[in-house]
């Protein structure tokens, strides 16, 4: 077998649309990909965000096939981002009847806008509690957000 490179590149890029909606645009692309999906997200509350709008779109797939999964973007909508969240797409978007890739760019998308999100709004506050709301929306996911204590 001869394996030769194969590049694959994800982009997600996020911006605020108004005072508290948040637009999450993520592109994947590869020598048989072109996809890319636009989120809106409720963003008035960093501990309890919605996902408003979903869209995707495939130029470039390798079977036709690909494209079913498509339909089912729109039940994203109303989804409220917490814990246990990559179930919840994994199971709306993946699967044997899905494409792997959304979920992937979903995740990434909601992951970027999480931390944005969460980080711009602890800024307002004051130190303290700032922190606190780093530590329950952030806490555990890397060394630069530890868990609060009470939690470990």
């Amino acid at each position: 077998m001869a394996l030769s490179t194969f590049p694959r590149t994800y982009t997600v890029e996020i911006s605020p649309l108004d005072s508290h909606l948040v637009g999450i645009h993520c592109m994947l692309m590869d020598p048989y990909h072109h996809l890319e999906m636009d989120l809106v997200l409720d963003a008035s509350n960093p501990e309890a965000m919605v996902v408003k709008e979903a869209k995707a779109s495939m130029a470039r797939v390798p079977y036709p096939v690909c494209r079913e999964p498509l339909e089912r973007v729109k039940e994203l909508e109303g989804l409220k981002i917490e814990r246990g969240i990559r179930r919840t797409v994994t199971r709306l978007l993946g699967g044997p009847k899905g494409c792997v890739h959304l979920v992937d760019m979903f995740m990434e998308g909601i992951r970027l806008a999480i931390q944005a999100v969460v980080v711009v709004w602890s800024e307002k506050l004051p130190p303290e509690e700032g922190e606190r709301l780093r530590g329950r929306v952030l806490g555990g996911v890397c060394i630069a957000y530890p868990l609060p204590e009470s939690s470990q």
